[in-house]
């Protein structure tokens, strides 16, 4: 985001506070797993270090447990799962790296994948609920706020609001 934001021509400021506003929800990430990593010892300032998406989705689905045999071994879980997920977060990065500079074919429109991701993701969970009060504010914030932005220019205020919105 910070490359792209920075080499499009987006001032420091709009870079920070969107870099910013994308990577907050680690922060509630954390907050949320301070009951479950409660008693890791040493291995709960790792598990804070390595909590990615894909961690926080696994680990989360666990059940808390007050039984402290149980605690130890649901620390050595989460552990686990946060160490593999970092491991396969840099090695993916470095092989997809390397090997991206080895391709010679046009990759134009490839980067459309994460946003079919991000549909297919939407779709899915709009089958599954019958409340789509939050998918509706979702979808129609931002589409206004993608207008305002077009239409006016107006990217930092925009970030604060959504940001707001969202929280």
């Amino acid at each position: 985001v910070v490359i792209d934001l920075l080499t499009g021509g987006a001032s420091l400021l709009t870079t920070a506070l969107t870099s910013l506003m994308v990577n907050a929800r680690h922060l509630f990430y954390g907050i949320s797993m301070i009951d479950r990593y409660k008693g890791a010892g040493r291995k709960k300032l790792y598990m804070m270090f390595g909590l990615t998406d894909e961690t926080y989705s696994l680990v989360c689905q666990d059940p808390i447990s007050e039984d402290p045999a149980v605690q130890s071994e649901r620390h050595k879980y989460y552990f686990t799962v946060s160490f593999f997920n970092q491991c396969y977060w840099v090695a993916g990065s470095v092989i997809g790296g390397a090997v991206g500079t080895m391709i010679t074919f046009d990759t134009t429109g490839i980067d459309f994948a994460l946003t079919a991701l991000f549909i297919t993701i939407f779709v899915d969970q709009w089958r599954a609920t019958k409340n789509h009060g939050p998918a509706l504010i979702g979808v129609i914030s931002s589409v206004v706020f993608l207008l305002m932005v077009v239409l006016i220019s107006v990217t930092l205020p925009c970030v604060i609001l959504m940001a707001n919105i969202i929280v």
